[in-house]
């Protein structure tokens, strides 16, 4: 029996042992677990810094596009609407000539119908005055005309009685 009980005590020495031994070993393996599991933390978290830059990188070149194609659409935005004021002023300007050019032909149009009414009024009392003294100087002639014509007539009356006279004077002497 005691030999049992020395082979107990020494099997339970030595399950103490091991189970000493076991916890080195399970206290080393928890250790280098341990050490394993921040290496495998650290190495994750470095997986995800390296993850988040690339992340951070594609995400800056994404706003870096997305800010340019904004600054594009802008400016393609300013030149529209620079077209349309360019146009819009075009379309100002050609109604403005257009008014200005259709208020001087109407002055024009008024400036040569006032010329040809004051010309026409010029005209006809130029001919109007041509006309009267047209019409005196045939009335003038007329006039000399018929008191020649008269006088001629009064002179050979005159002549064609004296003419008579001296026949009868003469018939009268015979």
């Amino acid at each position: 029996m005691e030999h049992q009980d020395s082979h107990l005590n020494y099997s339970i020495e030595d399950f103490q042992r091991l189970q000493a031994a076991l916890n080195t070993f399970v206290s080393q393996t928890d250790q280098v677990q341990g050490e394993q599991a921040v290496k495998l933390l650290i190495d994750e978290l470095k997986s995800k810094v390296e993850y988040y830059q690339l992340f951070t990188q594609e995400q800056s070149e994404k706003v870096r596009k997305q800010e340019a194609e904004v600054k594009l659409q802008e400016e393609l935005e300013l030149k529209s609407q620079q077209v349309e004021e360019l146009q819009q002023r075009e379309a100002e300007l050609k109604s403005q000539y257009q008014e200005q050019l259709q208020q001087r032909e109407a002055e024009l149009h008024s400036q040569h119908q006032e010329q040809l009414q004051q010309r026409e009024a010029e005209l006809h009392s130029q001919h109007q005055e041509q006309i009267q003294q047209r019409e005196a100087e045939l009335k003038s002639q007329y006039q000399e005309q018929l008191q020649q014509r008269e006088y001629q007539l009064k002179l050979e009356e005159k002549e064609r009685i004296q003419k008579q006279i001296n026949e009868l004077e003469s018939q009268i002497k015979e």
